[in-house]
């Protein structure tokens, strides 16, 4: 699991890490940016309840850090502060003690329970991906002790809240029809090209079939994700496969990504139907020429205009290239 750290030091960041190395938690973790982040850990020294009722939380970090505001009540993701509180209206909150290792440990199996869900979900990724399961040839249920814990299909993924990551692991996977991908009510859902997404952004395993380090990559089609899950990397991609298939040693060349990281990034965008070397499954089965070309030029321009390039005077002088087009436009209007 992902762990993001806000409003603390940068020795109190390196304790912090040291003790999730040594703390025998049920999950691993790992420290990344906020956004990435599952779960939180903030400094309560530094957070402020504001008149609004929304929370900002400072940084020891020095000057420049800006701090971060939010709202309790609305944050998608497990927060847990350092005691002591600088606020009394801060309550009901998950605390901890950041020198003591058993309050750290009983902070990280909080966050286990909350994330429970989650790390069922990268634990039936992970044997999609490993078994290479074709999803299109019917429905998986996935039974552990004799109790259905997961319903997997094309059409979603529904996991039952209570389930175990590690009964998961050993569960049996049985075959079922088509139509026998209805989810249980109680079960909390997922979208299947959200659960491989998440999975191949967190997975050390390469994704990327051997076919795609040789052969021509072709765009797809948009990924069926929300936006927010897309990076800068995704969003080059979108735009220079949009423009012309290239090889993975081409793509290295026009966007100076690094072979590793232009392989993970491909890899995500595969397990979710987005890129392919198939030239028939491509978005567009022919080249354009003359006009026909232009406007589609033109059109590709005015579905990704970027900013940067609304800005006066900008000009994107890379020969053979458009002029920038990634974000913040969306892959599909249609998608919200």
């Amino acid at each position: 699991m992902r762990l993001g750290l806000v409003g603390f030091a940068p020795a109190q960041n390196a304790l912090l890490e040291g003790a999730l190395a040594n703390v025998d938690s049920g999950m691993s973790w790992q420290i990344v940016k906020l956004s990435h982040a599952d779960a939180w850990c903030a400094n309560g020294s530094c957070a402020e309840v504001l008149a609004d009722g929304s929370l900002q939380i400072g940084s020891t970090a020095g000057a420049g850090v800006r701090p971060v505001r939010l709202n309790l009540e609305e944050s998608q993701r497990p927060i847990a502060f350092s005691l002591p509180l600088a606020s009394k209206q801060l309550r009901d909150v998950t605390t901890f003690h950041l020198t003591s290792p058993a309050s750290i440990k009983a902070m990280l199996d909080r966050f286990d329970g909350w994330l429970r869900p989650m790390a069922v979900q990268l634990s039936l990724a992970s044997y999609i991906a490993e078994h290479n399961l074709d999803l299109n040839t019917g429905v998986f249920h996935v039974i552990a002790k004799g109790r259905l814990q997961a319903v997997v299909s094309r059409n979603g993924v529904g996991v039952l809240p209570i389930a175990d990551p590690g009964e998961v692991v050993d569960a049996s996977w049985a075959h079922r029809p088509p139509f026998a991908d209805e989810i249980p009510r109680h079960f909390l859902r997922i979208g299947f090209p959200e659960l491989m997404w998440q999975y191949a952004m967190r997975t050390h395993r390469d994704v990327l079939p051997a076919r795609f380090r040789t052969g021509l990559i072709y765009w797809r089609a948009p990924p069926q994700l929300p936006n927010r899950l897309l990076g800068d990397t995704h969003l080059i991609m979108a735009r220079e496969l949009s423009h012309a298939p290239a090889t993975l040693r081409e793509l290295g060349e026009r966007t100076r990504l690094p072979d590793a990281q232009l392989a993970r990034c491909l890899g995500a965008l595969y397990v979710v139907g987005a890129v392919t070397t198939d030239r028939r499954r491509a978005s567009s089965d022919h080249p354009l020429h003359g006009p026909e070309k232009e406007l589609a030029v033109a059109s590709f321009r005015e579905s990704f205009t970027s900013t940067a390039a609304a800005l006066p005077g900008y000009v994107d002088e890379r020969p053979g290239f458009f002029a920038d087009a990634t974000a913040p436009a969306p892959f599909n209007p249609n998608l919200r």
